[in-house]
């Protein structure tokens, strides 16, 4: 069986789209849920933390494959992101916006694009 290159192509294309509808859809969540009452107490200091840096960095990975592979891009859209998150809690009762989750988020998404970069470059 022969595979068409063109056929690699595409597959690869519509893999980018998806890895990025992804991400729009666990950004519509953190915003649409964060101002739930099941955001409050989610998780007790310091894995509030943790989880800002796992979430975010995960969400730095698909963005990053999506967007082919823009690693200042990237990192600028999560910041932003990660940012814009935490000015929202300051408007939810019961919620507190912190400068260390900010900065817990955006250190997971420089962990995540660091390694997946040095991963892209070795397999090259």
């Amino acid at each position: 069986m022969h595979i068409k290159k063109e056929h690699v192509l595409l597959l690869i294309n519509w893999s980018h789209r998806i890895s990025l509808i992804l991400a729009g859809l666990l950004c519509i969540a953190l915003f649409l849920l964060g101002r739930t009452e099941l955001a409050i107490g989610l998780a007790k200091p310091p894995y509030d933390m943790l989880l800002h840096a796992v979430f975010f960095g995960f969400l730095a990975m698909l963005i990053w494959y999506g967007s082919v592979y823009k690693i200042w891009l990237t990192f600028l859209i999560v910041s932003i992101l990660t940012i814009a998150d935490e000015l929202i809690q300051l408007g939810v009762p019961g919620r507190v916006g912190s400068e260390k989750d900010v900065l817990a988020g955006m250190v997971g998404a420089i962990i995540v694009l660091i390694s997946l970069s040095l991963i892209k470059k070795k397999m090259a």
